[in-house]
């Protein structure tokens, strides 16, 4: 049984803000740069990065249609930071709650 606050999977939020996203988890150490020092250093990015990608305009169109991945192990979003930088502050947007076991290929890139 996942437990986030004692609760299972089917009590965890299908959507989420990334507002909500952002204040309990955070970004995947992987995902920084060298001369980043915090997680809205990385956001900063990612959010430059989707507007050079069309993301940005797309999720501001359409939402976010893919779930982004969120990890219960170690509190990090495990998949989906442009998704998140690209959405309005208070956007739904869909995300999973992933089990310790289910980020298995961090283990590849570490």
């Amino acid at each position: 049984m996942a437990a986030e606050n004692n609760l299972s999977h089917e009590q965890l939020a299908m959507y989420m803000t990334p507002k909500e996203i952002k204040s309990k988890y955070s970004v995947y150490s992987g995902e920084y740069d060298d001369h980043e020092l915090g997680d809205e250093e990385v956001w900063n990015r990612k959010r430059k990065e989707s507007k050079r990608d069309g993301l940005y305009e797309s999720v501001r169109k359409h939402g976010v249609e893919e779930p982004v991945q969120l990890s219960l192990g170690d509190k990090t979003v495990a998949d989906g930071h442009h998704r998140i930088a690209a959405a309005k502050p208070k956007q739904l947007i869909p995300v999973t709650h992933l089990e310790p076991e289910e980020v298995w290929w961090r283990n590849a890139y570490s």
